[in-house]
């Protein structure tokens, strides 16, 4: 099956890892915009977060998760509109 002859947009990916090369591999052999998404599957539906149109990371499903930000370094909570030490 040729994906780029199907009238699809946009495709969402997830369930492992991957890199900006990957992405730009799923787009290019597939005609369509990759967006990721974090799940797992002990939790609801689709998931925890998706990508928007800008594909820049996640963004957290906040109308069912509120996500506690813990810095790495010091395992307290992240200050809010601080970004946690990630190493």
């Amino acid at each position: 099956m040729n994906l780029k002859e199907l009238p699809l947009r946009a495709g969402i990916f997830g369930a492992e890892p991957w890199t900006e090369s990957m992405r730009r591999r799923i787009e290019a052999e597939s005609g369509l915009r990759a967006y990721d998404i974090y799940g797992l599957s002990e939790i609801i539906g689709p998931g925890v977060a998706m990508e928007c149109q800008c594909q820049a990371g996640p963004h957290v499903f906040e109308d069912y998760f509120y996500p506690e930000i813990i810095n790495l370094k010091t395992s307290n909570p992240a200050r809010r509109g601080k970004r946690a030490s990630w190493s």
